[in-house]
């Protein structure tokens, strides 16, 4: 529910976005992410907005 409210949220704002889930086979991605995540978090999915 929340990737609803932030999408909801930028929406309002006038942005654009679409949720994109992410292959757990996607290596480059899954470390770019970890940067900013937890170590043991899993993304499932991200938010692309603009």
């Amino acid at each position: 529910m929340l990737h609803f409210s932030v999408w909801a949220a930028l929406e309002h704002e006038g942005y654009g976005a679409n949720l994109q889930h992410i292959a757990e086979g996607a290596p480059a991605i899954q470390e770019g992410i970890r940067k900013f995540a937890p170590t043991e978090a899993r993304v499932k999915a991200v938010i692309i907005w603009a």
